[in-house]
C-alpha cells in the first residue's frame, strides 16, 4: 500500500503556461465514498485507473491503485455508474528544479479553477517555490476532487 503526500496551491499568474512539457486529458468520477475512503475511476488519454484512497490525516493519505482496460473505464462512463458528477480537467506536467507539478485546469463544472498539485516523498520534503505559484490550499477541503465532484467550482458563492 501507498502514502500520498501532496501540497496544493493556487496560482499567482500564467508563467507556469511556458513551462509546460506535456498536458493529458482527464475524466474521473467516483465509484463510492464515505468519510472513511473514496473509489475513484481516471480516465487519463489511453490509460485508465481504478484508486482507492483512505481519509487524509495532514497533506498524507493511504492510497491503492490499478491499471484496468480502457473500455472498462468507458462502459462505466457511459453508463452512468458513478455516484457523483464527472470531474473533467487537463492536467499539465510542469518540471521545476527536479519536481514536477501538475497543474490542473478543470472544466465543465469546474470551469475557471486552476490548482498547482506537488506529491512529495515526506510532509516535509522542501520543495520549489516558483513566482506563479500562489496560496496553499492544501487543507481548504474545497479544493479535494471529490469535493469538487460533489459541489462544482462553478456554483461556489
Amino acid at each position: 500500500m501507498g502514502t500520498e503526500i501532496e501540497r496544493k496551491f493556487l496560482l499567482a499568474s500564467d508563467a507556469w503556461r511556458s513551462k509546460v512539457e506535456r498536458s493529458v486529458p482527464m475524466v474521473q468520477v467516483y465509484l463510492a465514498h464515505t468519510p472513511q475512503s473514496q473509489v475513484r475511476l481516471r480516465r487519463t488519454g489511453d490509460k485508465a485507473y481504478v484508486t482507492v484512497k483512505g481519509a487524509k490525516t495532514g497533506i498524507s493519505r493511504a492510497e491503492i491503485e490499478t491499471q484496468v482496460p480502457v473500455s472498462f473505464a468507458d462502459q462505466i462512463v457511459e453508463a452512468r455508474l458513478y455516484v457523483l458528477s464527472p470531474v473533467v480537467k487537463t492536467r499539465h506536467l510542469v518540471p521545476v528544479d527536479g519536481h514536477v507539478f501538475e497543474i490542473d485546469e478543470y472544466a465543465e463544472a469546474n470551469a475557471g479553477l486552476v490548482v498547482a498539485e506537488l506529491e512529495l516523498a515526506a510532509e516535509d520534503t522542501p520543495y520549489p517555490q516558483p513566482d506563479w505559484l500562489g496560496e496553499e490550499v492544501s487543507a481548504d477541503p474545497r479544493y479535494a476532487n471529490l469535493a469538487l465532484a460533489e459541489s462544482p467550482y462553478t456554483t461556489w458563492a
